[in-house]
């Protein structure tokens, strides 16, 4: 078995394994990474998701098919979920995203417990 990198600690090190390691972030276009930065950005200032509506517009598409075509490739790149039982405002961001969103350089600093305790309350609820 081959040892892909090591954790360091009082005792020395320790070598982990890949199952050990959390998966990779998913590489996004610019243009998606754009779009899910706009979805923060919205969130950041309303405190409530967008609509499709909203994001087509925010995003200068021409319809909200293209809306929900980069919403459905950001749900396949687990970057957004649906919330179950929501018509309008459905989509909601993921910690996948909000890790890309912090590796290129957007300050999610100040959003990460607003987004925690959020989603603890759609998985409760």
């Amino acid at each position: 078995m081959a040892h892909i990198a090591v954790a360091h600690s009082p005792l020395g090190a320790i070598p982990l394994r890949a199952e050990d390691l959390p998966p990779p972030l998913p590489v996004l276009s610019k243009r998606r990474l754009e779009f899910l930065e706009a979805v923060f950005m919205f969130y950041s200032s309303k405190r409530y998701y967008p609509t499709t509506e909203e994001i087509a517009q925010i995003m200068e598409l021409k319809s909200r098919q293209g809306a929900l075509s980069y919403i459905k490739a950001l749900i396949k790149d687990g970057c957004l979920v649906r919330a179950p039982n929501v018509k309008k405002r459905y989509i909601r961001l993921t910690d996948t995203a909000l890790s890309i969103l912090a590796s290129e350089g957007v300050d999610t600093s100040g959003q990460m417990k607003l987004f925690k305790e959020e989603q603890s309350l759609h998985q409760r609820g």
